[in-house]
């Protein structure tokens, strides 16, 4: 039988990844779901109020490529926070944390 940790391990690792298609940037976005861990990175020191810069945290914390690098690094805030079309950033960032989002089976990318 198995330990309560290996089930709730099981069931985080059936969850689905995500493939975003982010045409504004030419850019193909792959997710995973966000841990309790990455969560509390996204929302370290954030304003209350501040409803834009977890957007741009989830990015830089979750986007990566088909092989699973990051997109973003820290050092990529600043662009992100200034010089990006901010209805695409929340698109995307909504994506990311969607149940709804397409997942990799259902695109056929599993």
């Amino acid at each position: 039988m198995s330990s309560a940790i290996d089930k709730i391990r099981s069931h985080f690792d059936s969850l689905a990844k995500r493939k975003i298609d982010v045409p504004e940037w030419d850019l193909v976005i792959h997710a995973t779901p966000l841990t309790i861990s990455e969560r509390s990175q996204i929302y370290r020191g954030v304003v209350e109020g501040d409803d834009h810069t977890p957007l741009v945290r989830i990015l830089m914390v979750k986007a990566k490529d088909e092989i699973g690098d990051p997109l973003f690094s820290k050092a990529d805030e600043p662009h992100l926070m200034n010089h990006a079309d901010p209805a695409v950033v929340f698109r995307v960032a909504s994506a990311i944390l969607s149940n709804e989002a397409p997942n990799a089976v259902e695109l056929g990318n599993s």
